[in-house]
């Protein structure tokens, strides 16, 4: 029987904060939610395995505390490459003995185009709130990211700085830094090969900041572990795209997918569970102290005009309601460990474990 205070192994049910706040919303928008999920065209329950799902985007959005963009001239791409390009390849002093030349890659809603000395960008409005890559060659596999909230003022310039400071660390495989008009929290990642890599580079970090603390916004993406004012980490997640095409089993899919929209996939899988089982049985008031005679009596005594039926209904419904959040967030701590996520430290990632 569903205990919405236990695990499956029969330990108390706890989610990380940002977990809990992130299910929250869910849960309060789930209507929004679902109504923006059959816009895909798939059945109930499998919503999610569309490649294009705007409810999965939407807490993604939520994760990630993305704003509504604003406006950006031209001139200030114009500024911003020409920032990158002089600190990353008019200076050359990424180190080209150890690692030899990066590759600078876009990525942005066209694709991943080189962008050979940082000298090929689009038309400044087509890129506009991208990533800009630095791609090292011969690069060990990504396990662990480090997350930075650098102002978009300083931005071009710190995060070339930070980049030089941390390239040759053998464990480092990648960078990246967000353009002007970005609408999440977090604007430069650098990606590790595992924990050890990923605490030197922070201390690097920590050491920058302390010279120049203005340079950091505070907010980082929710499940990111803080490590600092604008500065958090958290495990690069598995290479695969979580599905569950019945009710019944979890699977995996190819596809990779980022951090907080990996989280996000699994948060909307334990929604489309929730709300779309077997039917639950109508629920039994007696067992809910929910005594409907006080109601009629109240009627005779003062003459008061009671829709009984109706109060029932809305007793019924509230009592539902709260049974089923709490069943959803007893199904959000199901799949991520499932997913090899421990729900109380979700930035964390172990083996998945799957049907």
């Amino acid at each position: 029987m569903f205990n919405p205070d236990r695990t499956p192994r029969g330990e108390p049910m706890a989610l990380h904060k940002d977990l809990k706040t992130i299910a929250d919303w869910t849960w309060l928008n789930r209507v929004a939610l679902m109504e923006a999920a059959r816009r895909t065209g798939r059945p109930k329950g499998q919503t999610h395995m569309a490649k294009k799902n705007r409810a999965v985007d939407a807490i993604y959005g939520y994760i990630c505390g993305a704003v509504r963009g604003r406006r950006v001239e031209d001139k200030e791409m114009t500024a911003f490459a020409a920032t990158l390009r002089n600190k990353l390849v008019g200076h050359g002093w990424l180190s080209k003995g150890l690692t030899g030349s990066p590759t600078y890659l876009l990525q942005y809603s066209e694709g991943w185009p080189d962008l050979g000395n940082l000298n090929r960008f689009p038309e400044p409005s087509a890129w506009v709130g991208a990533f800009v890559h630095v791609v090292k060659q011969n690069r060990p596999e990504c396990k662990e990211r480090v997350y930075l909230h650098l102002k978009e003022r300083y931005r071009a310039g710190a995060f070339a700085t930070i980049v030089k400071k941390v390239w040759d660390f053998p464990g480092v495989t990648s960078a990246k830094v967000a353009a002007p008009g970005a609408v999440k929290t977090d604007t430069v990642l650098i990606y590790c090969d595992n924990a050890r890599t990923r605490d030197a580079v922070i201390k690097v970090v920590k050491k920058y900041q302390n010279k120049y603390p203005h340079y950091f916004g505070s907010e980082l993406p929710k499940l990111v572990a803080p490590a600092g004012t604008g500065i958090g980490f958290g495990a690069e997640p598995p290479q695969f795209k979580p599905i569950r095409p019945n009710s019944n089993r979890f699977e995996a899919a190819e596809g990779r997918q980022s951090f907080g929209k990996f989280r996000a996939n699994l948060i909307f899988i334990a929604l489309e569970r929730t709300l779309f089982p077997e039917e639950m049985a109508a629920p039994d008031t007696s067992r809910m102290g929910i005594d409907l005679r006080t109601f009629d009596q109240a009627n005779r005594r003062h003459g008061m005009q009671l829709d009984i039926a109706g109060m029932q209904r809305q007793q019924m419904n509230a009592v539902r309601n709260m049974g089923q959040q709490l069943e959803f967030e007893q199904r959000v701590e199901e799949i991520f460990r499932l997913a090899g996520l421990d729900p109380e430290h979700p930035e964390l990632q172990n083996d998945p474990i799957l049907n």
